[in-house]
């Protein structure tokens, strides 16, 4: 008996049918079928050339559909010659077969039992399309959650609190209207919905591309229909100027609203992004000679790049002078990877509470306009999404084309630009105008702007031309006035 397996203690019985012909596989030097303890299977043996040059042989065992487990056969005298592979590849084929089995075993006892297809609750199956598995199984069918994965999640542990961990094939229409009846009814007709969206979506995965259920159990008419919605706020101008030039501070000494804090806010008023997509938002996103802005990862997976506001990038550029994560003890600029929002002590900004941080940063600079703190049946209080709305609206107010907006936006249709129309009228006839130019309203980095030359240089300097025989629209790189007289 040749010791072909290392981890093979004793030989392993296996039978084989001599008079059974088997058909070599197309470029195979032999082939073999056996069984173990009732199981079958086959083996395959290929040589190898690299370089066209012999280099050894390949054995193939089956061990499951779409499994094949590969040994190198040794170099030795025993298996020199074609009838020594094959008695070796018969040897070898049943040892490799039984101990993948016994590690599989061993896998399964150590996991438990594997849940079947139709055995997994509906909240198990939530799980997986929450945490990202079922994108990874379905690229092209399941989209990858982002944001909203978290709050997702959220919804079903409540939900799973309510009517228990039900069977997906036992999850009926009963179980959906008394989990939406559980809703409290105070909550506004979009967040009813997004609790109904939850449970159809996951049913409608199951249905398709996982194929675990025949059909979908909930009606069509089953999502609640959208109301009119609440009326949104917007910052004016005068206010938002108030809310970026507020430098009071504490009897501690300490700003009452950070210099980190307005700056972001100022940009968001100002560049029309996301409140989430600043925040993830790094130096290397931002071209400071030029101007530019780009953000490839964003909500609707549509990179998009544009011309940032020109007092904007002048701010930047003087915030880059202050920012908290400054290198070599603050003597060189932060890193390109750093993130561009960040708090005063240098973390990331924590999206959930922005929206209380915000109204709370109007309040202590004084901006106290009731329909921006106040909740109504009729209007929402100023959320940090608002700020996004505040930049659409001052511009469509200001002539900008629906085309500039959506460069800047991401908004892939006219029709959630058109519903800030009718507030962007308000602001015209109001005269409310543009918002200042950000390096100007907030007085830390208006202190570090680049000061301008002064007349008086500026004739300076053309005096210094003169001397020098030089047009003085020469020196400015103009094409002199008048006739040139030709000599």
């Amino acid at each position: 008996m040749l010791k072909i397996m290392p981890h093979a203690s004793a030989p392993v019985e296996a039978s084989y049918d001599d008079e059974k012909k088997t058909t070599e596989p197309r470029g195979a030097e032999s082939a073999g079928t056996f069984k173990v303890g009732g199981q079958s299977g086959n083996w395959r043996l290929y040589p190898v050339k690299k370089n066209g040059v012999d280099a050894g042989h390949i054995l193939h065992v089956w061990v499951k559909p779409n499994t094949w487990k590969k040994a190198k056969l040794p170099r030795e005298p025993e298996t020199s010659t074609p009838r020594a592979r094959e008695r070796w590849c018969k040897e070898a084929a049943p040892a490799i077969f039984k101990a993948w089995h016994e590690e599989a075993s061993k896998a399964k006892a150590e996991t438990g039992p594997e849940k079947k297809p139709s055995d997994i609750s509906f909240f198990d199956f939530a799980k997986l399309w929450t945490n990202g598995e079922l994108h990874e199984q379905y690229p092209d069918h399941v989209k990858k959650k982002k944001k909203s994965s978290e709050d997702d999640a959220g919804r079903f542990e409540w939900m799973k609190g309510l009517i228990g961990d039900v069977a997906l094939r036992d999850f009926t229409l009963d179980h959906a209207e008394r989990i939406m009846r559980a809703v409290p009814r105070e909550r506004s007709a979009s967040t009813r919905r997004r609790y109904a969206q939850s449970i159809h979506k996951v049913l409608a995965l199951a249905v398709y591309p996982c194929r675990l259920l025949e059909a979908h159990p909930l009606p069509k008419g089953f999502l609640p229909r959208v109301g009119p919605g609440k009326a949104k706020n917007y910052l004016r101008p005068d206010e938002d100027a108030t809310l970026l030039g507020c430098t009071k501070e504490t009897d501690d000494g300490f700003p009452i609203v950070p210099l980190a804090r307005r700056v972001y806010w100022g940009f968001l008023s100002r560049e029309g992004m996301r409140e989430g997509e600043p925040i993830e938002l790094r130096w290397s996103d931002v071209d400071l000679e030029v101007g530019g802005i780009t953000l490839d990862e964003n909500k609707s997976d549509d990179p998009r790049s544009w011309a940032g506001d020109p007092g904007v990038i002048a701010a930047l550029k003087a915030w880059r002078e202050v920012h908290p994560l400054r290198a070599n003890d603050g003597k060189d600029p932060p890193p390109r990877d750093a993130r561009v929002f960040v708090t005063e002590d240098g973390l990331p900004l924590d999206a959930a509470h922005l929206p209380r941080t915000l109204r709370a940063d109007l309040l202590a600079a004084g901006v106290e306009r009731p329909e921006l703190h106040t909740t109504t049946n009729a209007r929402m209080r100023l959320r940090v999404h608002d700020l996004r709305g505040t930049f659409v609206t001052i511009a469509l107010a200001n002539g900008a084309t629906e085309s500039w907006i959506a460069d800047r936006t991401g908004h892939k249709s006219s029709a959630m630009i058109n519903r800030y129309k009718r507030t962007a009228r308000t602001v015209m006839e109001l005269g409310l105008g543009k918002l200042r130019p950000m390096i100007d309203t907030i007085p830390e980095l208006a202190a570090l702007k680049p000061r301008e030359p002064s007349r008086p240089a500026i004739r300076a300097s053309r005096r210094a031309n003169l001397s020098l025989n030089l047009s003085p629209d020469l020196s400015l790189g103009r094409e002199p006035r008048g006739r040139t007289r030709l000599t």
